[in-house]
């Protein structure tokens, strides 16, 4: 999206941060520019707390004196991950590690190295010379480079089986 579209409040899907370091801290603030909801595991706030970020909502159970917590929503674990929903996700999994999160709903997966999506309908995207794009076959696990088009673009087109992975 660029800059010129108008984002009403509520519509920006959730980031839900799983891991934390300093580079997905890196693309956590590149994504928070759109002011989606703030949703981290409750096992890494206090290094997001430390990072300066101020998350909206913790996901996980606290254990304990949490009072510290007031301001945040606290979501349940289990209640968040039974219903399908659109969200990003931000963590350092290997990609092979990242496939059952898709069936969640409409996610974007970011891993310090690469974006990782299901396409619901096809487009083509230009991408630098310097980095490529290739599919994940969900089902045997294979992981194949595309082929660009003359003009430096990618195609993506819909398929269930298949999540696309850009290199960031």
């Amino acid at each position: 999206m660029s800059s010129h579209h108008f984002v009403k409040e509520g519509q920006e899907v959730p980031l839900v941060v799983l891991n934390w370091n300093a580079s997905l801290e890196n693309i956590a603030k590149e994504l928070l520019e759109w002011q989606p909801k703030f949703i981290v595991v409750l096992e890494i706030l206090d290094l997001v707390l430390l990072s300066g970020l101020k998350p909206d909502a913790v996901l996980g159970t606290p254990v304990g004196n949490y009072d510290f917590l007031a301001p945040l929503e606290i979501i349940d674990n289990h209640g968040f991950w039974s219903k399908p929903k659109d969200m990003n996700i931000l963590c350092d999994n290997e990609i092979e590690e990242t496939i059952p999160f898709f069936d969640y709903g409409n996610v974007c997966m970011y891993t310090p190295k690469y974006k990782l999506f299901k396409c619901m309908t096809p487009f083509k995207k230009w991408m630098p010379l310097d980095k490529k794009a290739y599919t994940l076959d969900v089902v045997s696990g294979q992981k194949i480079e595309l082929i660009r088009e003359e003009n430096a673009t990618y195609l993506f087109e819909p398929c269930q089986t298949l999540i696309y992975i850009e290199e960031l």
